[in-house]
């Protein structure tokens, strides 16, 4: 007998150095990702997996990603930051949100998200509306929140805008996850950290504690002294975290200047350490040397707060389950999904060996079941029981659909359309035919 996972499967797009799929790994599968910047790519690969790909989003092709239930990514903020360069969605990163949505149009993941800095929502409102719009118009239930990190256990107040979107067939709309209003503070993140390894600027040290190093530069312990005790007319002043507080929204400039993120105590900038424990992200996630060390805390102040990303895990995975298509019929023994598959023995012991091959069929190419056992013996005296997790399972009723497409020789064209893992055609006179597009989900068989 085999057993295969049925883990939901997600693509991450603009993954960065992985802080948002480290809050998804344990509950999907992530099956690719992509990256434009080598050194976070080197993370990403450190934490989560070899599948990233280092390349240019906007040129890629569709049919270069793979079959997935779900899509996560944040495009590049900057254009939308108000910290930032503010030109929206015609700025040369701003466009990306576009790039996204098309892939996510042509794909049709189950499932989407979409994280992005809180401008996004504010300055640029038209923008998001659009998106909006057009995610609804591509067929998806749209949801959208702003959520606040330090809502959620995490001891910095950082605001950021999360659009959600469900297939319309799945028939229901995501809810956001509740905040749990704990509160922590800036000594409950970093208060028990030992004293940080002291590195020069270039050398590329994990440290005694991993990425809790300190170069006492960007500033120097006199260049704090000096700006504290004689203030200048500057848009970024000098700002030291409160222990008893929360520290302010982490930003990729830190990598230039953790001016805006000095120690509480100590003349120097926030470690790289204490910038991902300021994000909740756990002490196992560990940035590589190879990484330098301005792009150790780009890593860190693009990314989502672990907490948040967890919680939007979590949530997901639950509502995709419970609210998923009920592809269930009667067997002795209980409910259960299963599915019958005629063969021959010398089919059948190649199956055992490997896997099922997918043939050509009416639906198109795929590996064909039936929910009887009489209809599948038509098609060989061996007969394979199989379960298939109907999450993965798009349902069409056979006289809807012939009425809406006549043509059957267009039939499997149309359906490679709706990118289906796997499809059952309800039959009128009560018989269910399976065509499973990706054998991969296919979990058991006996």
């Amino acid at each position: 007998m085999f057993e295969r996972s049925d883990k939901l499967t997600v693509c991450s797009f603009f993954a960065g150095g992985g802080l948002l799929d480290y809050g998804f790994k344990d509950d999907f599968d992530i099956v690719w990702a992509n990256e434009l910047n080598p050194a976070a790519a080197a993370c990403y690969r450190a934490n989560i997996g070899d599948h990233i790909q280092i390349c240019d989003l906007a040129k890629v092709k569709p049919s270069d990603i793979p079959f997935s239930d779900g899509f996560i990514g944040g495009p590049p903020c900057i254009d939308y930051s108000s910290t930032g360069a503010n030109r929206g969605e015609f700025g040369s990163t701003g466009k990306l949100v576009w790039v996204y949505f098309e892939l996510i149009n042509a794909k049709r993941p189950k499932f989407f998200i979409f994280e992005n800095v809180l401008g996004l929502a504010v300055r640029h409102k038209e923008t998001l509306e659009r998106l909006l719009r057009a995610f609804e118009q591509s067929g998806y239930n749209v949801s959208v929140e702003i959520l606040d990190a330090s809502t959620f256990g995490v001891s910095q107040a950082r605001k950021r805008v999360f659009i959600a979107g469900i297939r319309r067939e799945l028939g229901f709309t995501f809810r956001f996850p509740v905040p749990t209003h704990t509160k922590s503070s800036v000594r409950d993140a970093i208060g028990d950290l030992p004293a940080p390894t002291t590195i020069a600027a270039r050398d590329r040290m994990l440290g005694t504690f991993p990425n809790h190093v300190a170069t006492w530069e960007s500033p120097t312990p006199e260049r704090i002294v000096d700006v504290i005790h004689h203030p200048r007319s500057q848009w970024r002043g000098m700002r030291r975290l409160v222990w008893e507080e929360q520290s302010p929204t982490l930003t990729a400039h830190i990598a230039k200047d953790g001016r805006e993120h000095l120690h509480p105590e100590e003349p120097r900038r926030i470690t790289v350490r204490e910038g991902l424990r300021l994000m909740s992200v756990p002490d196992d996630f560990v940035i590589p040397t190879e990484v330098p060390l301005s792009h150790q805390y780009r890593i860190v102040g693009n990314g989502i707060a672990y907490n948040i990303a967890k919680a939007l895990s979590e949530e997901m995975n639950a509502q995709i389950r419970s609210h998923r298509c009920q592809l269930q019929f009667e067997r002795k023994g209980g409910r259960a999904m299963i599915w019958f598959h005629g063969t021959s023995q010398s089919n059948r012991n190649a199956i055992w060996d490997s896997w099922f091959v997918p043939n050509e069929g009416t639906w198109g190419k795929g590996v064909y079941f039936s929910s009887s056992l009489e209809g599948s013996s038509f098609f060989g005296d061996c007969v394979l029981r199989v379960e298939v997790p109907d999450v993965h399972i798009l349902n069409i009723d056979f006289e809807d659909w012939q009425t809406k497409y006549p043509e059957e020789d267009s039939w499997a064209d149309t359906l490679l359309r709706f990118a289906p893992q796997a499809a059952a055609i309800h039959y009128p006179y009560g018989e269910v035919e399976l065509c499973v597009f990706q054998p991969e989900i296919i979990r058991l068989v006996q």
